[in-house]
């Protein structure tokens, strides 16, 4: 014999958070012109950054 509960909805769960805007962007890098999407404030392309260090 199975305990299954059917039609019971469990009080203590919470709302779902609302979803925030994904913050991406689209940018050109300045030293090679490549135009790719991000979220950092830094507009070099991951390739010339790490030329860059």
């Amino acid at each position: 014999m199975t305990k299954k509960m059917v039609g019971i909805r469990c009080q203590c769960s919470d709302p779902a958070v609302k979803r925030r805007g994904s913050g991406m962007r689209t940018v050109m890098c300045p030293i090679c012109g490549r135009i790719y999407r991000t979220d950092r404030e830094d507009q070099v392309c991951f390739n010339c950054r790490k030329g860059r260090s």
